[in-house]
């Protein structure tokens, strides 16, 4: 009886000890709120758009050179007509645009119509369009913007990359 007594004292006093132990623990660490920062950031961009009349005009195999529809002759049969938009906002070649930019992404829609002229009226061979979003590098405040039919996005910028998971066909425009 005295050893049954005498385990029950110990694991009470062990027990209580241990409880003061964590008592004492919690009063001595501060309660503090973790604070939730916003990582959704407004910045404003400068676009630049330097796209060039000779990044436009498109050969295919078969169906011969497309030209851009500005620069086509009277006798030019195979026309090409581009037009892009950075957050949904149309942007003319040469032209400087600013945008607003949340979390570092901007979204670019490219529409592309290629047509054929017979007798004289223009005809739409193909058309369609593609939205990109793009991931801003940090702390940048101006993007200049060209177009390559080899880049398989269309549209490059200097300072982003493009999200390959938000490539989307879309409806065009033109």
């Amino acid at each position: 009886m005295k050893k049954i007594m005498l385990f029950c004292t110990s694991l009470f006093i062990t027990t209580v000890c241990s409880n003061k132990k964590i008592e004492k623990a919690k009063k001595n660490v501060p309660n503090k709120e973790v604070a939730i920062i916003n990582k959704t950031k407004n910045t404003t961009i400068v676009v630049h758009n330097n796209i060039k009349s000779d990044m436009l005009p498109f050969s295919h195999w078969w169906y011969g050179t497309f030209k851009p529809k500005e620069l086509a002759k009277e006798k030019d049969t195979k026309l090409l007509e581009v037009q892009v938009r950075v957050n949904d906002k149309i942007i003319k070649p040469n032209e400087t645009i600013t945008i607003d930019s949340q979390d570092g992404t901007i979204k670019v829609c490219y529409d592309y119509n290629f047509m054929v002229r017979k007798k004289g009226k223009l005809a739409s061979k193909r058309k369609g369009a593609k939205e990109v979003t793009f991931n801003v590098e940090p702390n940048t405040k101006k993007l200049n913007m060209t177009f390559s039919w080899d880049d398989n996005h269309r549209v490059v910028f200097d300072k982003a990359s493009p999200d390959p998971r938000s490539v989307q066909a879309k409806e065009p425009h033109l």
